[in-house]
């Protein structure tokens, strides 16, 4: 890491660090000979500090490599989302693996790369409306990081598919919640949350009215945070771009919700989620939600 300007003292933190590093690379362009004006050069960085966020040299590494992993597929780190994997890479010596993973499957479609992490943002917040707390707040982080990592099984011609998906296809997606519980459950390291985990992770695309899939499982029978999941999955998925449709607004996902709540999810937590969501929002039909705000 250059510091030839004394900026990185021991007070640096990495997004000051990486601010820095992108603002002398903006300074900067490469003119080819016969080319009037100099062409911009551009730079993707992924930065970690030790010992301030990882216990060694080769812990570090491994922790900027996932960030350039991630800036080289577009998908940025949002503040909840780099507070959830730095907590669960520190507590599960298997977990950077899900999340390469899971980086791999956000960078596969560049409609859903920011997906996991809009879902890990609105999940927390539920999860807090709901009064999880300790254990039951960590399952629920984790698993709202982690809930499509079985997508990696999906075919690309699938998952990047515009138009409406055969049933061949349809049915080569449905397989993705069993996939992603079985990665899941192969990690070392969960220890206490891996069934939790696991069980939300299969359980996302059950329905309420047992219409859903894997099980059919219906009502309470569907583990709570799957529940609260597919809640919050459904909501990041209407607000962001598709290759099939544009986001709908704020209020146009709300309505679905409650047209759905009962039926499709669970009503409680529907409920919750709404309630949740900041009351600007109330005032802005075409507002489309920011996760982080």
């Amino acid at each position: 890491m250059p510091q030839a300007d004394g900026a990185d003292g021991p007070g640096a933190t990495a997004d000051g660090v990486r601010a820095r590093l992108l603002a002398v690379v903006g300074e900067l362009g490469h003119r080819p000979p016969g080319l009037g004006a100099p062409l911009p050069v551009g730079l993707s960085v992924g930065v970690a500090l030790f010992p301030a966020e990882a216990p060694s040299p080769q812990a570090v590494l491994r922790l900027a490599d996932e960030r350039l992993l991630r800036a080289k597929a577009g998908t940025g780190e949002g503040a909840e989302a780099a507070r959830v994997r730095a907590a669960l890479r520190d507590a599960c010596e298997g977990f950077a693996v899900l999340d390469a993973l899971v980086t791999a499957v956000d960078a596969r479609d560049r409609y859903t790369r920011r997906h996991s992490e809009d879902v890990l943002a609105h999940g927390c917040r539920l999860a807090r409306a709901l009064g999880l707390a300790g254990g039951d707040l960590r399952a629920a982080e984790a698993a709202a990081l982690l809930l499509d990592v079985g997508k990696i099984g999906v075919p690309d011609r699938i998952l990047r598919k515009p138009g409406a998906l055969s049933a061949e296809e349809s049915a080569a997606v449905r397989l993705h919640p069993l996939m992603g519980a079985a990665l899941v459950a192969s990690v070392p390291g969960l220890g206490s949350l891996a069934g939790a985990v696991g069980g939300a992770v299969r359980s996302h695309h059950e329905r309420w009215d047992g219409a859903g899939h894997p099980d059919g499982l219906a009502g309470a029978a569907i583990p709570l945070l799957a529940r609260l999941l597919a809640v919050v999955d459904a909501y990041a998925a209407l607000t962001a771009d598709r290759p099939y449709r544009k986001a709908f607004g704020a209020a146009e996902a709300r309505r679905i919700l409650e047209e759905g709540a009962g039926s499709q999810w669970d009503p409680a937590c529907v409920a919750a989620f709404l309630a949740a969501l900041p009351a600007r929002l109330n005032n802005d039909p075409a507002e489309k939600l920011s996760p982080n705000t």
